[in-house]
């Protein structure tokens, strides 16, 4: 009887059929969904790019007309000194250093 039941059991068997199928529309719907994405990334991150190139030339320029403002500031209080009073021993003569006594004659 066990003979016969590995039998039956081994025709049963060898019946057996898997069917392999490949899903080529899930992969490549996957596949084209991660593609869209990673486009929509690699342009944001172009327009970011963009954005601190953008800023980044923005604040050399600002640093610039700072840096510019300052030194006509500069000049402008070194000129009020220097026009305030002949008396004071500091001097307006151009290419005289600043603090530098003047000679009184």
């Amino acid at each position: 009887e066990e003979t016969l039941n590995t039998l039956k059991y081994a025709n049963r068997a060898r019946n057996i059929r898997n069917r392999v199928t490949i899903n080529i529309e899930k992969m490549s719907a996957t596949e084209n969904k991660l593609r869209q994405e990673l486009a929509a990334a690699t342009e944001r991150i172009d327009q970011l790019e963009t954005l601190v190139n953008m800023l980044h030339e923005e604040n050399v320029a600002l640093k610039a007309s700072q840096s510019t403002s300052s030194i006509h500031s500069a000049l402008s209080e070194l000129a009020l000194a220097g026009s305030m009073s002949p008396d004071m021993g500091y001097g307006s003569t151009p290419g005289t250093p600043l603090n530098t006594p003047r000679a009184v004659f």
